[in-house]
């Protein structure tokens, strides 16, 4: 056996060894926690998976939405004309063509003011053509210069082709696709797509195959009003319809 005189210095030694170590890793801990924490880097924009919203769905147009440009120049490439300045001085270079609306051109415009997303004034504008010209061909239809009929045809046009509503898997790449698309929207839109204010009602009411009313209306495309066909068309008969060629250049 162990004599009781080398167990207890051993022991000792022992606690005192411990005592060493627990005070080093104490003095190491307190050093750590005297630092200053590193700073978390927060990210500077959160991604979000929900859609984002269109703004032209979701809120009330401001004032210049009723003034874009793109207007101006969409109708200045489809209703203009070269235009010859006459010459201001008998001397100098001539003055070169200009690309003008024609006479017939009457677009306004309507400017909204608001404040504190109240509107508080509306007021016209008139881009082409004179305010009396405006008014005196809206006078017959009973007509006011208001945005109702252009936003109509911006919402029609969006609920017709995905590719200009809203983001999605829809969405064009380039500008051919999305000419494509609105070829197919106008074609569909002016023949196959029967309007409510163009019907016409029937001499007869014709009955129905089942038990419903008679028929008393005739439906009417803006093609047939405009004299283009006489009847509805079919989306099978406008995708199979042969476009006739153009005018060809003649050979001198």
């Amino acid at each position: 056996m162990v004599p009781t005189v080398f167990i207890y210095p051993i022991v000792l030694l022992a606690m005192v060894w411990l005592f060493l170590m627990l005070y080093a890793m104490w003095s190491s801990d307190s050093s750590v926690a005297g630092r200053p924490l590193p700073r978390l880097i927060t990210p500077t924009c959160k991604r979000s998976h929900a859609p984002k919203p269109f703004a032209g769905l979701t809120y009330k147009p401001h004032c210049a939405a009723c003034e874009q440009r793109e207007y101006t120049t969409a109708l200045l490439a489809h209703f203009g004309q070269w235009v010859q300045p006459p010459r201001r001085q008998a001397q100098g270079p001539v003055p070169k063509p200009r690309w003008m609306p024609v006479p017939e051109l009457l677009y306004a415009q309507v400017v909204k003011q608001y404040r504190r997303r109240r509107l508080v004034q509306v007021s016209h504008r008139v881009v082409f053509g004179t305010l009396a010209g405006v008014k005196h061909a809206l006078a017959p239809q009973g007509w006011k210069i208001n945005t109702a009929f252009i936003e109509r045809v911006n919402l029609t046009i969006r609920q017709h082709v995905a590719a200009v509503g809203r983001r999605g898997i829809t969405l064009c790449k380039g500008k051919a696709g999305a000419r494509q698309q609105l070829a197919l929207y106008h074609m569909y839109y002016n023949f196959c797509l029967p309007h409510a204010s163009l019907r016409l009602p029937l001499p007869q009411p014709k009955p129905t195959n089942g038990s419903g009313s008679a028929k008393q209306w005739r439906p009417c495309t803006p093609a047939m009003a405009a004299g283009l066909t006489d009847h509805v068309w079919t989306l099978r008969e406008a995708l199979l319809f042969r476009v006739p060629p153009g005018p060809q250049p003649q050979a001198l």
